[in-house]
């Protein structure tokens, strides 16, 4: 029983171990054996010494890529330069029937670079996604949702040329997948929970660093992307590698809109090279004189008449005798934009905007619609940027969010495997379950809208705060409409004002109840101590209006019962001065209950032994 024991023992730590080890990569269901009799035609021989080395945590902190490929990534086998209907064919066998991808991304890589119109309507693309900011946005409406996106939300805003890093994984699109390679580094975060800041102390990532997909290779049996390192080949671990894949039909090593492009692209280059041709033999008129036989054999005349050719030709002025004609040389069509070359070329460009937008009327103007025409296209461009940053938001939750949970939430040992649980990480630090953390995965989100005026959208936020009443972040239009937000109030512009009522308060027309509220009449109250709203203060003297709440800093909330003004600054003063002696303040606040607002009327937040108003 023994000797049967410790084997059920080791198999549970290996099957342990290697759930472990997969849990590190995209996910690829497994296999069940049994069904069909179809195989993969070979296995790639995988790298066990690089693949330790990409899980270990040493691997985290430096990049990993740089000799990784059949040859340097700066390299190319120029496809583009003799590409005909058989090469295409050719690279794209390679692609389905081995998984082979570098002619394939030099093919890409070498369009992308020397097609213009293809660059213009591929960045309009993507910059209608990664140009907008981006948020994490709960998982649900809990506190605690809300708390793990603040804190994603701060590593993402901490991180190095971010947003760059995004518009290189656009490049999806084009060739059906892209990658990035992640560089972390140890260091504390700080994000806001509530009216504090909380910190939290793990690795995070520092960057995103492009990886060409010449490094890569796919497991044709499993469609699984791995890592080519010249002849033998690595899994690409989630915490280490963002690997985007665009949606789309087929096999994900088959994505992308080259595909379609590759073809019409060899049709452009070779219709640029024909009419280059044309115009170098008819592109330039040039004069051509026409004289009799006999002037023609005397070569005193002749060289006068070569003289007055080259003469006319550089717009001099000339004298000759009526025997010398002189006419323009023959000019054909095809060397303008009525010739057949120029109109393939054309051709080429409208098929090019379809197949990468979705559309034409957003990029060209057509001698032929109407305005319902071109918001149909506006509205198929708009779906597709949608799906372009629904696609996008899944790569990032499943792999960058999920990996700065999981490090911050465990500790891992130095070949990466799972030890415990990090005492400094988010899971300790809000006192949740890691896995309960996990659950709790924020979503990226794009802002994608079709583009209306200035004017337009600030009546929307008009409309949205003071009509509907929805609760709109104070930030977004700041940048929406890159308004500077002054850090001093004594800088602040002062607005347009509305008496409100018989009390006289004074608001801004724009900001609802939650505004600051201005009292008409002096404060005449001692500084600290008067609420920024209280602007008929014998009349609520005497009135239970007020309720104080106030925090320890064990996060244990308490609030009053309702108090006069009086009672309420004393009260107040007492709390304040109980938590200063024994050190447990975090926060204390004043709230006005004879108004709908939920804005308190003051607020201190203790620090360093002392309680200070901050507002």
């Amino acid at each position: 029983m023994a000797i049967l024991d410790r084997a059920r023992n080791i198999a549970r730590a290996t099957a342990g171990r290697a759930a472990q080890s997969l849990a590190a990569f995209a996910y690829s269901p497994p296999e069940v054996r049994g069904v069909g009799s179809t195989a993969s035609p070979f296995n790639l021989p995988q790298d066990a010494r690089a693949q330790a080395v990409l899980d270990s945590r040493d691997a985290l902190y430096g990049r990993t890529t740089y000799h990784a490929g059949s040859m340097q990534s700066y390299l190319s086998t120029n496809p583009l330069a003799n590409l005909t209907p058989a090469r295409i064919k050719g690279i794209f066998n390679e692609v389905l029937l081995s998984g082979y991808m570098l002619n394939k991304a030099c093919l890409d890589e070498d369009i992308a670079n020397q097609d213009g119109h293809l660059e213009a309507v591929q960045k309009a693309r993507i910059v209608a996604v990664t140009g907008k900011p981006l948020t994490i946005e709960p998982v649900n409406g809990s506190d605690d949702a809300r708390h793990v996106a603040d804190y994603q939300q701060s590593v993402v805003d901490d991180m190095d040329h971010f947003d760059g890093s995004m518009y290189e994984l656009g490049f999806a699109n084009a060739a059906g997948y892209a990658l990035q390679e992640t560089i972390w580094e140890d260091k504390m975060v700080r994000f806001p929970m509530g009216k504090s800041i909380l910190s939290v102390t793990a690795p995070h990532p520092r960057q995103l660093e492009w990886v060409s997909n010449k490094c890569t290779r796919f497991d044709v049996g499993k469609d699984r992307i791995c890592l080519d390192l010249g002849g033998r080949y690595a899994d690409l671990p989630d915490h280490k590698f963002v690997v985007h894949f665009c949606p789309g039909h087929f096999q994900k090593r088959r994505r992308g809109f080259m595909y379609q492009a590759s073809p019409l692209e060899m049709i452009k280059w070779n219709a640029i090279a024909r009419w280059a041709v044309v115009l170098d033999i008819w592109g330039i008129p040039v004069p051509i004189g026409e004289v009799d036989i006999g002037t023609w054999q005397d070569e005193r005349r002749r060289a006068e008449y070569y003289n007055f050719l080259r003469d006319h030709g550089l717009g001099k002025p000339m004298l000759h005798s009526t025997d010398f004609k002189m006419q323009a040389s023959a000019s054909v069509s095809a060397g303008d934009a009525r010739g057949m070359h120029a109109a393939l070329i054309g051709w080429v460009n409208t098929e090019i905007s379809k197949l990468v937008q979705g559309e034409t009327l957003t990029t060209e103007m057509g001698g032929v619609g109407a305005y319902n025409a071109s918001e149909t296209h506006a509205a198929v461009k708009e779906s597709i940027v949608a799906m372009d940053a629904r696609a996008l938001s899944g790569t990032l939750r499943s792999s960058l969010l999920r990996s700065i949970l999981l490090r911050s939430c465990y500790l891992y040992d130095e070949t990466g495997h799972r030890i415990g649980v990090n005492p400094t990480g988010i899971s300790a630090r809000l006192g949740l379950d890691p896995e309960e953390v996990l659950r709790l995965n924020g979503r990226p989100y794009w802002r994608i809208e079709r583009e209306v005026t200035p004017r337009d959208r600030m009546d929307l936020y008009d409309k949205a705060i003071n009509k509907l009443g929805m609760k709109i972040d104070e930030d977004q239009p700041y940048k929406e409409f890159g308004f500077a937000k002054a850090r001093d109030e004594s800088k602040r512009l002062g607005g347009e004002k509305e008496v409100l009522g018989t009390d006289e308060r004074i608001v801004p027309t724009i900001g609802g109840e939650n505004a600051p509220v201005i009292s008409s009449e002096p404060d005449n109250e001692p500084a600290g101590t008067k609420p920024a709203s209280f602007d008929k203060r014998e009349a609520f003297r005497d009135r239970p209006v007020f309720r104080l709440r106030w925090r320890d800093k064990t996060y244990h909330t308490e609030e009053s019962a309702a108090l006069s003004w009086d009672e309420a600054r004393d009260e107040g003063a007492k709390i304040r001065r109980r938590m200063r002696e024994d050190e447990s303040g975090d926060w204390c606040e004043l709230i006005d209950t004879s108004s709908n607002s939920t804005r308190p009327l003051a607020v201190w937040h203790f620090e360093d032994g002392t309680w200070t108003r901050t507002l």
